[in-house]
């Protein structure tokens, strides 16, 4: 599995335990792959994690989980070749990437190969995130 990290993405609405509410930016990411990893089981939900809502109005529930052994997880593939291997337009942000725009996608054989390879090749980061 590879996982792909935003740059960016809307504030969203932190509730403090007195109840005020205040807005959080997000932290700033990498925008290509960041972690190659081996899928462990199937994908499930974590009951635990709540919803969250947005500045922009929407309300988003990121429970579905994979377990994964993270097998690297300090090189990037940029999106600029991520786009290219996919067959994407350059500068696409990758929004709807999957079915149902689940941000999920199965690539093909061919695809994985590059892209692991140009994970590999890739220079090593400061370290993991």
């Amino acid at each position: 599995m590879f996982v792909y990290e935003t740059k960016t993405g809307p504030s969203r609405w932190h509730v403090e335990p007195s109840g005020a509410r205040r807005k959080v930016r997000p932290t700033r990411g990498h925008q290509g792959i960041v972690t190659v990893g081996e899928v462990l089981g199937p994908l499930q939900t974590d009951p635990t994690i709540l919803r969250h809502e947005y500045s922009d109005g929407v309300t988003r529930w990121w429970r579905w989980i994979v377990p994964l052994n993270a097998v690297h997880s300090n090189r990037l593939v940029p999106l600029s070749d991520l786009n290219r291997v996919l067959g994407f337009q350059p500068g696409s942000r990758l929004r709807g990437f999957g079915k149902k725009s689940s941000g999920l996608g199965e690539l093909t054989a061919a695809q994985s190969a590059e892209l692991l390879e140009l994970y590999e090749k890739s220079p090593l980061r400061d370290g993991p995130r």
